[in-house]
């Protein structure tokens, strides 16, 4: 499956990888050290989060990130 995220934002992004790895909001939450109520707010936008973390939760859902340049 190709997908082109230049039309989706962050939180559509962000949902879409961890429904995909079949992971729920609680297993992120506690792979990642962070609350349910973090996962719900990254998902809905209302909080930003660091490119760091975002490589974090990819390796987490099991994408492999070939190119970022900082």
């Amino acid at each position: 499956m190709k997908i082109s995220f230049e039309d989706y934002n962050v939180p559509d992004v962000f949902k879409f990888i961890r429904e995909s790895a079949n992971i729920t909001q609680p297993e992120l939450a506690k792979k990642m050290h962070k609350s349910v109520q973090w996962v719900k707010a990254v998902e809905r936008g209302t909080i930003n989060i660091k490119l760091e973390t975002y490589l974090e939760f990819c390796r987490i859902c099991g994408i492999k990130v070939l190119n970022v340049k900082k």
